[in-house]
């Protein structure tokens, strides 16, 4: 199995739809980024932290709409975080789309060269 099909293959073991983004930050270095996302297990009642950790990432497009902060006195909320539909695709590099606030128009979209998931319990 090649790189871009096992990283499909991954997203594919996940829903996300409903799911969280807590946390965008580059780790050690500018060219890998991590994505924690407050994950919820429908038929387990749990919550996971899910780190999408992106390898290699050769572009990041991060776009949040004015108007949102207006509509919120000038603060973001967590809905505005909440996954609503991610596309993989593969072009040229494997390039990650995750939709939160706008089903058209993606919170980010990411080019890259590979990604890992992780996953651990959150403590209540």
């Amino acid at each position: 199995m090649n790189k871009e099909n096992k990283i499909e293959q991954n997203l594919a073991s996940f829903d996300f739809i409903d799911s969280i983004i807590t946390k965008l930050y580059y780790e050690e270095n500018l060219t890998d980024l991590i994505i924690e996302v407050d994950y919820f297990w429908t038929e387990l009642d749990t919550n996971e932290l899910i780190k999408l950790e992106i390898f290699n990432c050769l572009s990041l497009n991060y776009e949040i709409p004015e108007n949102l902060y207006e509509s919120n006195n000038g603060m973001l909320n967590l809905s505005q975080f909440t996954i609503q539909k991610i596309e993989f695709s593969i072009e040229k590099n494997p390039t990650l789309k995750i939709f939160t606030y706008d089903y058209n128009k993606p919170l980010l979209a990411l080019t890259f060269m590979n990604l890992s998931i992780s996953r651990s319990e959150i403590q209540p």
